[in-house]
C-alpha cells in the first residue's frame, strides 16, 4: 500500500505521530529502534497478497513496549516483554490486521464514499475555527509527507477492516434457552457470612525487643538492603545540542521547496451535493420533484438513500480521485450551481450539484519558508547527532576524560544527584531515568568511561561513574523504625489468620455462628445477600466483595457452606461462609432485564463468532514466516 510505504519514510516527523495517535489508525509509527540489518529488504511474515516488512514490525514492538512500560512505571524491561511474548503478540495482531485486509478484498467490500469523507471532515486536526478546513487539510497530509490519495486509501483499508469485524460480530438471535439459563445463574441470590479482621487491629497489643528485631532484620534482610547507588558524569548527544550548530540557506528552502513542489499544490476542489436513488423508478419520483420546483437540499433529505441524506445530500469539498471515476468524472465537468444528468454507478443513480469551486493554485514559498526551515534545521540536526556519534565512538575508544570530550564535541558536561536502578528518582532528569542509562551506570566501574550507548529517540550518551555506593544491609539502629513497624505488621497478620482458623474450627464443630462472632472483640461479621455480580438483589449498594471472593462464594454449597481457610481481602483476612441460597424465577424477567441480557450475550456471542472466524481464515491463508529473521528481531 502506498501508505504504508509513505509513513515508513516518514517516521519520525511529529506530525505523523499526533495524526495517527487522533485518528486511532491501526498502523503505527513510532521509532524503528535497532531491530534492522543488512537483510532489511526481507519480509516478516506474508499473508496472503501482503508482506510484514521489518519496519513495521519494529515500530508496532516498540509502541507496544513503549505502552507496557508506561503501565508498569518503567519496571519492564525488553528481556522481561520477551518473557511475556510481546514479541509473538505483536505479530499476531500483524498477521490478523492483514488477513483481515485481504478477507475484504477477497469478498469485494467497500467503503461508502460518504462515509469516508464524513470521517476525514470529522477529525479535529483538519479542523480550522471549529470545521473542517480543505487547506488544514492539505497541510497536514504535506507535513507528514502524504498525498491526499495514500491516506484516503489507507483509511479506507482501516474502515474496511473495522466494517468486517463488526460484521463477524453479528449475532442474529440469542437462543431463549442460553438467555434463561443466564438470567437464572445472574439472579440466584447467596447469602453471605462473614467474619472480618483487620491485623492492624491487633498492632497495639504487640510486643518486641531489640533480639526479635535482630533476628527479623537477619531473616528479612533482602527487603531492608539498600540498593547500589551511584553518581555519574556524562554528555548527551542529541538533536537540541546540535541545532546551534547547524543553518538553512536561501537557497537550501527553495530547492527543497521545488523538490516538493507538488505538496505544496492545491488541486482543484468543488463543494458536491449529491441525491442517490437505487433504482430507475426512485430516479423519476426525484427528478419530477425537482422539476416542479422543489429545493434540492429538501429532496436529498427526504428522498435520497444515501447517508448524506439528513445533510441535504452534502458531500463537503471533494478534490478529484475521492468518489468513483464515473461520479468524478461528471462532477468535475459541471459549472457552479448546476444539477447533472443522471449518473450511473455502483451505488446506483446519482443527481449532483456543484455548490462552489475553489480553483487549483500552489502555496508561495514565502507562506511555508518558516515551516520549511524547521523541517531542513530538525533534518540536520539529525544528520549531525549521527555522524557526531561516529566520531565521539572513536575519540572514546582512543581515551581521554570526560571534560575535554564535552569540550572538544561543544556539548554540556552534566552530573547526576544519587541514582539507583531500583526505584523511582522523579526529580532525577528524564534522561537518566532510562533503564539502559540506569544499566550502563551500575555496570562501569567508578573512574571507567562507558562506551558511547544509543537512547531511544536518536540521543547518545557517555557517561563516567565519579561515586559508587553497594547494596548493604543496614545497621538495626539506622532502620529501627523500618524493621519495627514490619516486625508488628507480620506479628499482626500471622496472629489474624490463626484466630480466623481457631474460628473455621469451631464452626466445624458445630458451634453457633453468634458465639463465634464473640471469640475476639476485633472481629466484625456481617451477612449480606448478594447477586453473582456483588451487587445487592434491590440493586442498592456497591460491590461489596472481590472477584475472587465471589468466586469462592458460588463455589461453595449448602452440604458444604464453610469456606476451609481464611481469604485475604487486601488489608483484611475473612472468613466465608454460605448461608443460603434463593433460586431466581426466569417467569419474574422484566423486559428491560431481557433486552439489556439479550444484548450482553449477544456480545459475548459476536466475540466468540469473531474469533471462530478469525481462525478459519487463518487456517485457510497462506502465511509464510521468516523464522531465521524473526530470532535476530
Amino acid at each position: 500500500m502506498p501508505i504504508m510505504s509513505s509513513l515508513r519514510r516518514s517516521s519520525k516527523t511529529w506530525v505523523v505521530k499526533g495524526l495517527l495517535f487522533l485518528l486511532g489508525m491501526t498502523f503505527v509509527v513510532w521509532g524503528v529502534g535497532g531491530y534492522l540489518d543488512q537483510k532489511a529488504n526481507e519480509p516478516v511474515v506474508r499473508v496472503n497478497e501482503f508482506a510484514v516488512s521489518q519496519q513495521e514490525f519494529a515500530r508496532l514492538y516498540d509502541a507496544d513496549f513503549d505502552r507496557l512500560r508506561q503501565m508498569t512505571n518503567g519496571q519492564i524491561d525488553k528481556k522481561m516483554a520477551e518473557a511475556l511474548g510481546l514479541k509473538q503478540q505483536v505479530l499476531s495482531n500483524l498477521i490478523n490486521r492483514y488477513l483481515l485486509l485481504s478477507v475484504t478484498r477477497q469478498l469485494g467490500m467497500s467503503v461508502p464514499l460518504s462515509y469516508l469523507q464524513q470521517r476525514i471532515s470529522g477529525e479535529v486536526i483538519f479542523h480550522s475555527k471549529g470545521r473542517f478546513d480543505p487547506e488544514r487539510y492539505q497541510q497536514v497530509l504535506r507535513q507528514s509527507h502524504l498525498t491526499a490519495q495514500e491516506y484516503e486509501s489507507g483509511l479506507t483499508s482501516d474502515l474496511a477492516v473495522d466494517q468486517l469485524r463488526r460484521l463477524a460480530n453479528v449475532v442474529v438471535a440469542t437462543p431463549q434457552l442460553l438467555l434463561e439459563n443466564n438470567y437464572l445463574m445472574e439472579q440466584e441470590q447467596r447469602r453471605a457470612d462473614r467474619i472480618s479482621l483487620d491485623p492492624t487491629a491487633l498492632l497495639a497489643a504487640i510486643q518486641v525487643n531489640d533480639e526479635q528485631l535482630e533476628q527479623f532484620r537477619s531473616s528479612h534482610s533482602t527487603q531492608f538492603m539498600t540498593p547500589v547507588r551511584f553518581k555519574v558524569r556524562y554528555v548527551l548527544l542529541d538533536a537540541a545540542s546540535m541545532r546551534q550548530g547547524v543553518s538553512v540557506s536561501d537557497a537550501e528552502m527553495e530547492e527543497y521547496y521545488t523538490e516538493h513542489e507538488d505538496s505544496y499544490r492545491r488541486r482543484e476542489s468543488r463543494h458536491v451535493r449529491h441525491i442517490l436513488a437505487r433504482s430507475e423508478e426512485k430516479l423519476k419520483q426525484i427528478q419530477s420533484r425537482l422539476a416542479a420546483g422543489e429545493s434540492f437540499e429538501s429532496v436529498a433529505k427526504t428522498a435520497s438513500e444515501d447517508t448524506t441524506a439528513a445533510q441535504g445530500g452534502d458531500l463537503g469539498w471533494l478534490s478529484t480521485g475521492v468518489m468513483v471515476p464515473e461520479f468524478d468524472q461528471a462532477a468535475f465537468a459541471l459549472p457552479k450551481g448546476e444539477v447533472s444528468q443522471p449518473v450511473k454507478s455502483s451505488y446506483g443513480y446519482h443527481l449532483i450539484r456543484i455548490d462552489d469551486i475553489r480553483p487549483a493554485e500552489t502555496t508561495p514559498l514565502a507562506q511555508v519558508r518558516e515551516e520549511i526551515r524547521q523541517t531542513l534545521l530538525e533534518q540536520k540536526a539529525q544528520e549531525a547527532v549521527y555522524n557526531h556519534s561516529i566520531k565521539l565512538e572513536d575519540r572514546l575508544a582512543g581515551g581521554g576524560d570526560l571534560a575535554s570530550i564535552a569540550h572538544d564535541f561543544q556539548l554540556k558536561e552534566q552530573s547526576s544527584d544519587w541514582l539507583s536502578d531500583q526505584q523511582g528518582q522523579e526529580e532525577a532528569a528524564a534522561v537518566e531515568q532510562s533503564p539502559k542509562f540506569l544499566e550502563m551506570a551500575r555496570t562501569t566501574a567508578v573512574g571507567q568511561m562507558s562506551p558511547l550507548f544509543e537512547l531511544p529517540n536518536n540521543r547518545f550518551v557517555a557517561l563516567q561513574v565519579v561515586e559508587r555506593q553497594e547494596a548493604r544491609l543496614p545497621e538495626l539502629a539506622e532502620i529501627r523504625d523500618r524493621v519495627t513497624s514490619s516486625f508488628k505488621m507480620d506479628a499482626a497478620q500471622r496472629q489474624a489468620r490463626t484466630l480466623l482458623e481457631e474460628a473455621v474450627k469451631a464452626l466445624q464443630q458445630n458451634q453457633p455462628w453468634q458465639q463465634v462472632v464473640t471469640m475476639h472483640p476485633a472481629f466484625q461479621a456481617d451477612q449480606t445477600p448478594l447477586l453473582r455480580d456483588g451487587s445487592h438483589p434491590d440493586g442498592t449498594g456497591d460491590v461489596t466483595m472481590n472477584p475472587e471472593m465471589m468466586r469462592l462464594l458460588f463455589k461453595l454449597t449448602l452440604e458444604k457452606p464453610l469456606h476451609p481457610t481464611p481469604i485475604n481481602d487486601g488489608t483484611r483476612l475473612v472468613l466465608l461462609r454460605l448461608a443460603t441460597i434463593q433460586k431466581a424465577d426466569v417467569a419474574a424477567m422484566t423486559e428491560p432485564q431481557r433486552r439489556e441480557l439479550s444484548q450482553r450475550l449477544a456480545i459475548t456471542q459476536g466475540e466468540e463468532q469473531s474469533a471462530a472466524w478469525l481462525q478459519t481464515w487463518r487456517k485457510q491463508a497462506k502465511i509464510e514466516f521468516n523464522s531465521q529473521l524473526l530470532e535476530h528481531l
